[in-house]
């Protein structure tokens, strides 16, 4: 079986309720075997044409298109996405990579060799009743990656799979990609920010910007660097604001995941919390937001305890960001979802003081993360996590 050929010319998607397209006459064509980088700022319209390839996107409730998309060939299309947990759906390793073939009416006897072989191509060694609640974010990516292409596609696409993954992770699945171009016939599609990490698995480079696309080219020479981040002069560092003596984080409340670590933050510092998946990071942010409840020792935040605080008072106290942003998500447009008085439990939240204040404020906050009133969905999360 052949990799497969995409032909798509002068194409245009527009999502519900959106006044403006998503893309706008994309023309492009990928050949059999060839191997292509997506890129582009986000919200450009990199994932949705990723989705419309693989074929997530294609009833008339999802959208309105224009111009021809076609992909060659009847094998199945593979699509990897960014957030490890979301494509998790079994308990077990082999149970997880066997759902597609299983939904796909595979007949058993002929499943075992394509579950063994994909795994082998992402280099996961794991007994097969291994529990998938137990991988780190690089594994439950290679995993993803693993059930994709034991459905054997000729087009695999992958939307951003290493932006949420640690350096270890990310090398293990760019690992895994460059063996099962090696193994495999098949035509790939990333789609990344970084064009660095991919320079040498790609052909070509081709650039989306407002849905369009703005420049295809071949790869040669050495990857463009991404801009320096610029280092600003902090004023110095205040008084303790964050006290933590022999914590113990725990996500389940019976084992400890961080700890027992004793430190303080000072008002004004800015801290970078670094470490592998499943070292216990998000555990330790969340235990000292007050999300999740100690295990053993304290934290008090300007004086509090925030593990006692009302809903208010902590909503206050501590603002969260987590890595999935939608999940923070109560309404269905910007403009409700700033405007919501949530006992003051958003950054963003209006005050009670009068009307002009109130439309000031939500003017203000929606020029901040740079988005009209539309529908949040379907916004990038790079894009969501300016909120």
């Amino acid at each position: 079986m052949g990799a497969a050929r995409v032909d798509i010319s002068d194409f245009s998607w527009s999502f519900p309720g959106r006044l403006t397209p998503a893309l706008q006459g994309i023309t492009l064509t990928l050949e059999p075997g060839e191997r292509v980088l997506l890129t582009g700022p986000s919200g450009s319209g990199k994932s949705t044409l990723g989705a419309l390839l693989a074929g997530v996107l294609r009833d008339p409730d999802d959208g309105v298109a224009t111009g021809q998309l076609l992909v060659s060939g009847n094998r199945p299309r593979g699509l990897v996405l960014q957030q490890p947990e979301d494509q998790t759906v079994m308990a077990r390793v082999h149970d997880d990579v066997a759902f597609g073939l299983e939904n796909s009416l595979v007949e058993p006897e002929h499943m075992q060799g394509l579950l063994d072989q994909a795994l082998a191509d992402v280099g996961l060694a794991l007994p097969a009743d291994h529990p998938t609640r137990a991988l780190s974010g690089g594994q439950r990516q290679r995993l993803a990656l693993a059930g994709a292409l034991a459905m054997e596609p000729g087009l695999l696409i992958l939307d951003e799979p290493t932006s949420a993954l640690d350096p270890d992770g990310v090398a293990a699945v760019v690992s895994a990609v460059e063996t099962l171009l090696e193994q495999r016939s098949i035509t790939l599609l990333v789609i990344d920010h970084n064009p660095e990490r991919w320079w040498g698995l790609v052909d070509r480079v081709v650039r989306c910007e407002a849905g369009m696309l703005v420049s295809d080219q071949a790869v040669s020479g050495t990857p463009p660097q991404r801009a320096d981040l610029r280092v600003s002069t902090s004023p110095p560092p205040g008084d303790p604001v964050v006290v933590v003596s022999d914590l113990e984080a725990s996500r389940d409340g019976a084992v400890t995941h961080a700890g027992p670590l004793s430190f303080s933050v000072q008002a004004g510092e800015i801290v970078a919390l670094r470490g592998a998946n499943g070292s216990g990071k998000t555990t330790l942010a969340m235990t000292l937001a007050g999300v999740l409840p100690v295990r053993g020792g304290s934290v008090t935040i300007a004086g509090l305890n925030p593990h006692v605080a009302s809903s208010r008072d902590l909503a206050t106290l501590v603002g969260v960001v987590p890595q999935n942003p939608a999940h923070s998500f109560f309404r269905a447009t910007v403009r409700a979802e700033l405007s919501a008085e949530r006992g003051r439990a958003r950054h963003c939240v209006m005050p009670r003081d009068g009307g002009l204040t109130r439309s000031w404020r939500l003017t203000h906050c929606l020029s901040v993360v740079g988005n009209s009133v539309d529908l949040l969905w379907p916004l990038r999360p790079a894009v969501i996590r300016r909120f």
